[in-house]
């Protein structure tokens, strides 16, 4: 069941906290068992977190929408407008960029290729791509979606064609990527994590040309219609409203374009969509394999890269399973516990982001289940 719940009597100021830092916090924020709890009780709670600890603000972030699933239930709640100086609600059907957060719809996306035996993880990246360089390191698929090829974040090349630094990727072209590869060294030693956009901008290149088909398509034919997914999108259509975006100034900006980075940064998609995806994730086994331990990259101690997700762990809580992701003016949380099946979706039409939230609520619902602490009302 969905259950909306309009609000508009609270703000965001957006203050990134490293996910690390926030998940050493003791558990204080706590909302309750939700089975069968009504839409004023979630709301009173995910009010809470988002007043008293993020200090929330119209001011800074005209608006956003949250979603929460756990079991059978799913809650969404939209905050503040769509549009500055307007009353209209941001909707389930709303479109955002995902930015980073793009890598984990390609992940997914990659996983049901694999399932279909049309890639296979350990291939090394030049079995899909024409006239590959003669590279000593040769990284596998796996490797490109776990950010441990050996890449750097982006391209030797990229700085030369970003000419705007609102939209960075605009200008930088697939013939430059080509360039990129024909010549690369690989930077990093293989197996060792290295967040990078260009192993994902690489990864695109290679199913484009083993499917003989281009990315959008691709995504469109084994995602979208697969998982009857109804806005996920690398160019919104006519018929759909994707949110406006503001910088940290408050300022409308240009949405990003992205032609040779779409499937790390420029993937378009909504609540309801990414919420479908999350209960795949979270009540079947689909996706196992995107965030099992045996394919993850340790990052440091509590933390790893799976396959398009992070990982935060700890001994006497159930691992969190998320990734952000940031343009220009738009932001995104998405995070679930497989345990306890239970998610959070956070949309943004903001750069200045609810990162901070998303993680309080996720951990929040990993508190409630693990010591059932009730949270002290704030008045």
């Amino acid at each position: 069941m969905y259950i909306h719940i309009n609000t508009n009597y609270i703000g965001l100021l957006f203050r990134v906290l490293p996910f690390l830092l926030l998940y050493l916090l003791v558990s204080i924020f706590s909302i309750n068992n939700l089975k069968g709890q009504t839409y004023e009780y979630i709301k009173h709670h995910v009010d809470q977190i988002a007043y008293y600890d993020c200090h929330i603000s119209f001011n800074e972030t005209p608006g956003f929408i949250v979603g929460i699933i756990h079991q059978d239930s799913s809650y969404i709640l939209p905050y503040g407008e769509l549009e500055q100086g307007s009353s209209e609600y941001i909707t389930d059907s709303t479109l955002f960029e995902l930015g980073g957060a793009s890598k984990v719809i390609t992940a997914l996306l990659c996983e049901s290729l694999q399932q279909e035996n049309i890639i296979h993880f350990d291939d090394p990246l030049s079995n899909y791509l024409e006239n590959p360089t003669n590279q000593q390191d040769d990284p596998s698929i796996q490797m490109l979606l776990s950010h441990q090829g050996g890449y750097p974040r982006l391209p030797s090349n990229f700085s030369a064609k970003e000419l705007d630094a609102s939209n960075p990727y605009e200008y930088y072209t697939k013939k430059d990527l080509w360039k990129y590869y024909a010549s690369l060294q690989i930077l990093y030693p293989l197996m060792e994590y290295e967040y990078s956009n260009t192993a994902y901008a690489l990864l695109e290149l290679a199913l484009e040309q083993k499917m003989k088909q281009p990315f959008p398509y691709i995504l469109n034919e084994k995602l979208v219609q697969k998982y009857g997914l109804k806005d996920t999108v690398i160019q919104p259509r006519p018929s759909q409203s994707i949110a406006p975006a503001y910088n940290s100034f408050g300022q409308t900006v240009n949405h990003w374009n992205s032609p040779a980075f779409n499937a790390a940064v420029g993937i378009k998609s909504s609540l309801r969509d990414l919420m479908k995806l999350l209960r795949l994730q979270v009540q079947t086994n689909t996706f196992d394999n995107t965030h099992q331990k045996k394919t993850v990259t340790h990052i440091d101690k509590n933390s790893y890269a799976a396959l398009g997700w992070h990982i935060m762990t700890n001994k006497k809580k159930s691992d969190l399973v998320l990734h952000s992701g940031a343009t220009e003016g738009h932001t995104v949380f998405i995070g679930f516990i497989k345990e306890t099946q239970s998610a959070v979706v956070i949309l943004s039409n903001s750069k200045n982001g609810t990162n901070e939230l998303g993680y309080l609520l996720l951990q929040s619902l990993n508190s409630s289940f693990k010591k059932g602490k009730k949270r002290k009302n704030l008045k």
